[in-house]
């Protein structure tokens, strides 16, 4: 498949081959577009959205915060408000920086930690359990300068696809300007 970045049937082609078929792809689409709105009110400069073949990712800062992989929801957490309940839950992978938890899997941002949940898990519960250390997370993630490739590969074609797929606006970062606005 080539990817067309600017291109909404690309992003629904990669969605499909992301969440499989039976499963609805609205409530990670609204956890992606939640995730977007949050990054660009807390650094409108400093986020993007990549879309590759076989992911989604929001990027904020200097980090990853939230990507869909082939069956596989990989978002990035706080240390200190993980909820308990899901330190021990089987149905969740958290990876730690095993060195120092609080020092964060990303150096860049204390304390992150990888939550990677299996999509035919129970995910869309497991999100709901999640958002406030996510958007926590997000915070902490807006407070570093934007990487070097974030504003490269960013992907508009996927916020105009939520856009239309939720039916609410989904922003694209400041430093994105489209032909017709320039």
């Amino acid at each position: 498949m080539a990817i067309d970045r600017n291109n909404q049937d690309t992003v629904a082609e990669v969605i499909q081959n992301l969440i499989p078929e039976g499963l609805n792809p609205q409530k990670y689409l609204d956890f992606l577009a939640h995730s977007i709105s949050t990054a660009d009110v807390l650094a409108p400069d400093r986020w993007g959205i990549t879309l590759k073949e076989k992911l989604i990712r929001l990027n904020v800062g200097m980090i990853e915060v939230f990507a869909l992989f082939p069956g596989v929801v990989h978002c990035i957490l706080d240390f200190n408000t993980i909820p308990k309940t899901l330190k021990k839950d089987k149905r969740v992978e958290l990876r730690p920086n095993q060195n120092n938890p609080e020092a964060g899997w990303y150096k860049s941002v204390p304390g992150s930690v990888i939550c990677d949940i299996d999509i035919f898990n129970d995910a869309e519960k497991i999100l709901a359990q999640i958002q406030d250390s996510h958007q926590l997370l997000i915070a902490n993630a807006s407070q570093t300068r934007r990487h070097m490739m974030t504003k490269i590969a960013h992907s508009p074609a996927v916020a105009d696809y939520l856009s239309s797929y939720l039916g609410r606006e989904i922003p694209q970062p400041a430093y994105f300007l489209r032909q017709k606005d320039a």
